[in-house]
């Protein structure tokens, strides 16, 4: 049940710029050939009991991370990405 609830946020997500280039980062309205693919294009969702990439922001922003809104540890693992990365 919790793979279908992340599959159904991963969704949400996407469902108004629902088409990508291909690298994850643009994002358009309408499948083009500069955005061919399908937000779940290349995609597969799993659940962990441990966060593999806490610092990912997959379903909040970077205010919403301790560690890097600079409030905290999160399990002691340390972002080593710099500032424009996130």
């Amino acid at each position: 049940m919790e793979r279908a609830a992340a599959e159904w946020r991963y969704q949400q997500l996407h469902e108004k710029r629902a088409y990508h280039d291909g690298t994850f980062e643009k994002w358009s309205d309408d499948r083009s050939a500069d955005f061919p693919y399908a937000a779940n294009d290349g995609v597969t969702i799993w659940v962990s009991d441990v966060d593999l990439s806490p610092h990912d922001h997959f379903l909040g922003g970077k205010r919403d991370c301790p560690v890097c809104s600079g409030g905290g540890a999160v399990d002691d693992v340390q972002d080593d990405r710099s500032e424009d990365e996130s």
